[in-house]
């Protein structure tokens, strides 16, 4: 049989079961992200992390014949029992994949609680029950709040989904610029999280999600941009200005978030391109901009900002951290989660190390890789 060039073919993703529809030349990552199979994108598909495999069952018939990139990448062994690069691999016909690099969070570690500074007094405009959303890259940390008492009473953390996207905002930009729809789809996918995080901690609390007036969003500003369905692509190019700085209050369901009727959402306002909300939530949380004496100020993330300043005067930058962090470059490098070594030490009786989860090694999160190179170095 004549494959049309350009026919409709099936691909069933495994284990999940899920069936994605594409067309003829279509890349595989970008079919699975359509139909929400969450394949690793370390690299953003830049073909240098080797971190997207998917095998083809019964043969590989219905994809492109393998590239350079992945006859680099993948060893023998993997070739030979028809593994395949999803950031490489192109569709031409109908068949079945098994997801072999899936993107998760089994259990996720967050580190919290860590300033003994107690945080700047915060005066909110609504009563009831809100929600402080930090909108990471990779992370996002849901925070509700008793408004009237002022204080935290649940948390909820997970995975940004965007993350099948690429591992990184540059990865973000292009993705959402360059796939038609794209955008809609990594908006949708993170507020539909959301309003499972707002369930969740309403359902611990003894409410449900109508009860909460307000939300709050800190996150970087292509994050923001993308929250809001807003186009990053500006950001991507000099001279890297957003789409907006400072941006009115929304309702909440204009955004398709499950709230009170009423309920309206808040972006802490951003500086430029890659100095977000985030950091700006830092340093009004630390009220770095209201003392004399000069502070550092480091927002450790997948993207990293350094704040400098005092009262007088501020300076800021930042780059990408969590590559460097999550593996995009390192052979065995992955997240802080289960089979993530995450200490590592010289002992007397040789080299020690501590796995989260306590089970089998699987690769060396940022810590561990950060334990690595100053054992390495001590060591000489």
């Amino acid at each position: 049989m004549v494959l049309m060039e350009n026919s409709v073919h099936t691909i069933l993703f495994l284990p999940d079961n899920i069936k994605a529809e594409s067309e003829a030349g279509e890349l595989v990552i970008h079919a699975a992200a359509a139909a929400g199979v969450n394949i690793s994108r370390h690299c953003g598909g830049a073909g240098t992390c080797g971190k997207c495999r998917v095998s083809a069952i019964d043969g590989e018939r219905f994809l492109s014949p393998l590239t350079l990139t992945e006859k680099k990448l993948l060893k023998k062994e993997e070739i030979d029992f028809a593994v395949r690069l999803a950031c490489c691999a192109k569709i031409s016909g109908s068949g079945t994949l098994r997801v072999i690099d899936p993107v998760d969070d089994p259990g996720s570690r967050i580190l919290e609680g860590t300033s003994g500074r107690p945080v700047a007094d915060w005066s909110p405009d609504r009563k009831g029950l809100g929600v402080a959303v930090d909108l990471g890259t990779t992370t996002v940390v849901c925070y509700l709040l008793d408004l009237d008492r002022h204080k935290v009473i649940g948390t909820h953390s997970f995975l940004n989904p965007q993350v099948s996207y690429g591992d990184d905002v540059i990865s973000r930009i292009a993705a959402s610029t360059l796939q038609p729809g794209t955008l809609a789809r990594m908006q949708e996918m993170l507020v539909e999280e959301m309003n499972r995080a707002f369930s969740a901690l309403t359902e611990e609390a003894g409410t449900v999600p109508g009860a909460l007036s307000e939300v709050v969003v800190a996150g970087n500003t292509v994050m923001e941009h993308i929250f809001l369905g807003i186009s990053p692509e500006s950001i991507g190019h000099s001279p890297y200005s957003p789409q907006f700085r400072t941006h009115p209050p929304v309702a909440a369901s204009e955004l398709g978030l499950i709230i009170a009727p009423d309920g309206a959402v808040k972006l802490i306002p951003n500086v430029a391109g890659y100095v977000g909300g985030d950091i700006v939530a830092g340093i009004a949380a630390h009220a770095v901009d209201k003392e004399k004496p000069l502070r550092f100020f480091v927002d450790i993330g997948t993207n990293n900002e350094l704040v400098i300043g005092s009262e007088e005067r501020m300076y800021c930058c930042a780059t990408a951290a969590g590559p460097a962090f999550e593996g995009a470059r390192i052979s065995q490098g992955m997240r802080a989660c289960n089979g993530a070594v995450e200490k590592v030490a010289m002992t007397e009786e040789g080299v020690s190390y501590e796995v989260i989860g306590g089970s089998v090694p699987k690769g060396l999160c940022g810590s561990g890789l950060i334990d690595v190179v100053a054992m390495l170095l001590r060591e000489g």
